[in-house]
């Protein structure tokens, strides 16, 4: 009896030892050729069930939409001495801008149609020369970009322009984001909302959506061309630019 089990457990013993050798080669197989091994495998399969075998195919994931707003986080290290080289020196008040316009500095941001200029708290709708071509080369590459579509015809908004000492001082008593050396006090520097349109009917949130990614591909590739920097404000719901 005694003989019988150990006999007993001795088959055992080399079946498992001869299992786990198995085993361990398939790996080994595998591993080395995944290809060949699976082939073998389905033909193996195929001699068993007397059936072909049919691969489940796998469903194409969803790949979701990387906007190109998030893409654009220039700060202000990177555009600061620029805008104090190429632009005008800080205006102190209101009454400073007069002058700095009548010598040419400054010209007015005009409502047009290619942009609307939105009511300003604290900044004013003048800039250099090179901001205001620069804003009209970013709305009407966007209003190109919409041609032969049903939104063909809208109007970006300009939020913000230059400001002065002053109004950036009363900015950050109501702003914690504001900053008092900001590039805004050069004339170089602009804001463009990309929640806000003006169009000939109102605007749904997914055409609003759409042309938010219009707007982010024309910065995107002026950006691109270095003909300007562009910070993604998401709170402010705004494109922070500066003329290069």
């Amino acid at each position: 009896m005694k003989r019988k089990k150990r006999v007993r457990l001795s088959l055992i013993k080399r079946l498992a030892l001869t299992l786990t050798v198995l085993w361990a080669v398939a790996l080994i197989v595998f591993f080395s050729n995944p290809t060949w091994a699976k082939s073998q495998w389905n033909l193996t399969y195929n001699w068993l069930t007397n059936r072909t075998f049919q691969p489940k195919t796998k469903a194409i994931p969803c790949t979701e939409h990387e906007t190109h707003a998030w893409q654009m986080v220039d700060s202000v290290e990177q555009y600061w001495a620029h805008s104090c080289d190429h632009g005008i020196a800080p205006l102190k008040f209101v009454r400073d801008i007069q002058p700095a316009i009548d010598s040419g500095k400054l010209v007015p941001i005009i409502p047009n149609e290619l942009y609307q200029v939105d009511t300003m708290r604290y900044s004013f709708p003048f800039a250099i020369p090179e901001t205001r071509a620069l804003i009209d080369t970013i709305a009407t590459r966007f209003q190109h970009k919409l041609t032969n579509t049903k939104l063909a015809g809208v109007r970006i908004t300009v939020t913000s322009v230059l400001r002065t000492k002053s109004s950036v001082a009363r900015l950050v008593r109501h702003n914690r984001n504001a900053i008092r050396n900001s590039a805004h006090l050069h004339g170089t520097t602009f804001d463009l909302s990309y929640a806000t349109y003006d169009f000939e009917r109102p605007i749904d949130a997914a055409e609003a959506d759409y042309l938010k990614e219009i707007l982010a591909q024309t910065l995107f590739e002026l950006r691109r061309e270095k003909k300007c920097w562009v910070t993604y404000e998401l709170f402010q719901t705004c494109f922070h630019i500066v003329t290069r």
